[in-house]
């Protein structure tokens, strides 16, 4: 299995207090699941490899290949493989563009030209908004991890991570393939257990996802990919149309912050990457809270359709308002780190209220909320313990405090709607379980964790790498429980304190 470095991240926020709370809110008590930290129920790993008939993958052969850079080849259906461990032409990089207030001594400025650039080769002296800075890339292997491979990528190279280096290190001729979720790009070999190649030979809504070892009987340990939903590590609870994520898009406008945003300040004493990257994080991470607004709309519009109780419609209404709180706060957060004003535009909704079957909205609740929201508490929680800034530790207690009740919310709903399906219940928790083992085989190991990963938690900021590893963390140790748990509960039939007393 290939190493994330998160060993090296400095976790600090204790996962078993969450693990707890939920198992409370879902009744049941700290002493019943104690020590148990399994992905799912026993009768669920069954479910873990649906779908796999142990024949090859359908990405083995690469038709209508073209030659990259490398000793890369990419194939008709977008699939890149590496022949040979080929070094990087050596880049023409553009110089940055001129700033006549600019100082013009390289060690204030950042950087003036890519010449300034030396602390490794490849280099480029990159236009940020607050002022220029080093960008660093790779030229071959070496520049990288032993994990990772270059990949030339037309200019700077960049490392993505990697379980081979060739195709020649693949069995029975498959090939060293790239696989591409959430926006993080890997390698790694092809096996005969794979049940995809690229996203297009996955049903709609679902990703071709590079699971790391443990499910795979044939070949345990190794690495193959298999079609699953995947919720990709982003703040908040998501909203998501047919399996896919979505979003405003940002623009410039002053009308989405929280009403102390003319006493906040800039940030003092930054360097342009840093300051660049906590604007682009904070944005990303309002747009994120802002687009959650309109899945508790959706939330609130489809528990009516359910006949839902009214302490769940009054949770989820509150819900709506605190994720429009959270928006304003990081909108006004990234506003610190930028030279222009910034909002959300129109956020496209087409679609997105055709589900109303109970089941399609429980599982939409699982990735959204139990899930979703389970991970937004636990993200804020553990920046809240790395954050410096007073500003972003204001704003982060008060998130972690608020998505904490809205993924008890969520559970709570699942667990509703689980005594409310009657003489379907069974099926809907078969449905269940397969989404939570899907999405707990789906978690593979993503980039290394940087120093610029952590200077970004002291203030307030989770970057992907640490959400990534954060998640699968969570995933494991908070979220399989109270599933198991809950499938259990429901299972049995009998009141939550009786089974309490017995195994999870």
């Amino acid at each position: 299995m290939r190493s994330s470095g998160s060993c090296e991240f400095e976790w600090r926020a204790p996962l078993g207090a969450w693990r707890w709370l939920l198992l409370g809110t879902l009744g049941v008590g700290s002493g019943a699941c104690a020590g148990q930290s399994e992905a799912a129920p026993a009768d669920a790993q069954n479910g873990a490899n649906a779908g796999s008939s142990g024949e090859p993958g359908s990405g083995a052969a690469c038709v209508g290949e073209t030659v990259l850079e490398g000793g890369m080849r990419r194939c008709a259906n977008g699939l890149m493989h590496r022949v040979a461990a080929e070094g990087c032409p050596t880049p023409t990089l553009p110089e940055p563009r001129r700033n006549p207030l600019a100082s013009t001594d390289p060690r204030l400025a950042g950087c003036l030209r890519n010449a300034d650039c030396t602390q490794k080769a490849p280099g480029q002296c990159v236009s940020g908004s607050g002022g220029n800075y080093c960008r660093y890339g790779c030229a071959t292997d070496d520049d990288c991890g032993a994990d990772q491979l270059c990949l030339c990528d037309g200019g700077l190279g960049r490392c993505a991570s990697t379980n081979c280096h060739t195709d020649a290190e693949c069995a029975d001729d498959r090939l060293c393939a790239s696989n591409d979720v959430c926006s993080s790009l890997s390698f790694g070999c092809q096996t005969n257990s794979d049940e995809c190649a690229v996203d297009a030979d996955c049903v709609r809504g679902q990703r071709c996802a590079l699971v790391s070892g443990g499910l795979d009987s044939a070949a345990p340990g190794t690495d193959y990919r298999i079609c699953a939903l995947v919720d990709c590590a982003v703040p908040g609870r998501p909203f998501l149309v047919a399996g896919a994520l979505r979003c405003a898009p940002s623009v410039e406008r002053a009308d989405w912050y929280s009403l102390d945003a003319a006493e906040s300040l800039p940030a003092q004493g930054l360097t342009p990457e840093l300051r660049a990257e906590l604007r682009r994080g904070w944005a990303e991470q309002a747009l994120m809270e802002h687009a959650s607004v309109a899945a508790f709309a959706r939330f609130v519009l489809q528990l009516f359709s359910l006949g839902a109780p009214a302490d769940l419609v009054a949770a989820a209404t509150t819900a709506m308002q605190d994720e429009i709180r959270h928006a304003q706060d990081c909108f006004r957060l990234a506003r610190r780190h930028s030279d222009a004003e910034l909002g959300p535009g129109p956020l496209p909704v087409a679609g997105a209220l055709q589900q109303t079957d109970l089941g399609e909205v429980v599982l939409g609740t699982v990735l959204e909320g139990c899930i979703g929201e389970t991970l937004a508490a636990l993200e804020a929680a553990e920046a809240l313990q790395h954050c410096e800034d007073p500003a972003a530790r204001g704003v982060l207690e008060r998130i972690a405090a608020e998505e904490t009740r809205h993924a008890e919310l969520a559970w709570r709903f699942v667990a509703w709607a689980l005594d409310a399906a009657g003489e379907t219940a069974a099926g809907l928790r078969r449905r269940i379980r397969d989404l939570f083992e899907r999405e707990l085989a789906a978690q593979r190991d993503g980039d290394l964790i940087g120093s610029l990963d952590r200077e970004l938690a002291r203030h307030g900021l989770l970057s992907q790498p640490v959400r990534q590893a954060l998640r699968r963390r969570a995933l494991a140790e908070v979220v399989a429980p109270c599933a198991q748990a809950l499938l259990a509960l429901r299972a049995r039939r009998v009141q939550p304190a009786l089974a309490a007393a017995g195994s999870c």
